[in-house]
């Protein structure tokens, strides 16, 4: 008799879009405070592994680890209404 194992999910190679908007700021930031992930891992209080792996789109963080990692370099995350992004994004294109 022979077992079937199923392989676990595979994680997307590329971050969804749909993120964008929020990790690829904190990596641009990251990288001007000229910080290795291994620091900011550190600083977060997980491994270096994660970080890499959120940066990477591989893995996405948790909305408390994500507002740790932004807190850690400087920002703070905040919920806005659609409508109140939509009028400054056609404010900005004016």
């Amino acid at each position: 008799m022979t077992s079937k194992t199923t392989s676990p999910t595979p994680y997307p190679k590329k971050l969804n879009p749909r993120y964008h908007p929020v990790i690829l700021p904190l990596r641009k930031e990251r990288k001007r405070q000229q910080l290795s992930q291994e620091e900011l891992a550190h600083r977060i209080g997980l491994t270096e592994g994660y970080l890499s792996r959120w940066e990477q789109g591989t893995r996405t963080p948790t909305l408390f680890n994500l507002t740790c990692w932004a807190e850690s370099l400087g920002f703070r995350l905040q919920v806005i209404p659609l409508e109140q992004v939509s009028a400054n994004d056609n404010q900005q294109q004016d």
